[in-house]
């Protein structure tokens, strides 16, 4: 989590399970760490950064 003129800009690692819809996956979570992040703290989320970092599972 970094913070840039009172907004905060935070970075996400997240393995997926094998089979997953990625880019539904990744809006998914940004957009509800966007707003817990703001309901809870008060402070603005310029952006979410998902960053797959691999897929667990079958098919390996």
């Amino acid at each position: 989590v970094n913070t840039d003129e009172g907004q905060l800009c935070i970075d996400l690692y997240v393995i997926v399970g094998y089979g997953t819809k990625i880019p539904e996956v990744a809006l998914n979570v940004m957009e509800k760490v966007k707003y817990t992040i703001e309901k809870i703290t008060g402070l603005k989320v310029a952006k979410v950064n998902v960053n797959i970092q691999g897929v667990k599972g079958e098919g390996r």
